[in-house]
């Protein structure tokens, strides 16, 4: 994203009242544990790695979703 990365996003959604409660999952490119942790103490609902694959996404979407497989 141009001018601010998907954790300084997150952190600025969180600071809006009327967004915090609405769920907020991080997919990132980045599969560190040291990235998901900071999603999550930033607020996020949750933090992924990004599938190698549009089925893997697919997979996440349909967990996240509660959609059986």
């Amino acid at each position: 994203m141009p001018g601010m990365n998907g954790l300084e996003l997150l952190k600025l959604l969180r600071r809006m009242r009327r967004l915090d409660v609405v769920p907020i999952y991080i997919v990132s490119t980045t599969n560190s544990d040291k990235t998901q942790q900071q999603a999550l103490s930033f607020g996020a609902s949750g933090a992924f790695a990004k599938p190698e694959t549009m089925l893997g996404m697919q997979s996440i979407q349909r967990e996240l979703l509660g959609i059986p497989e």
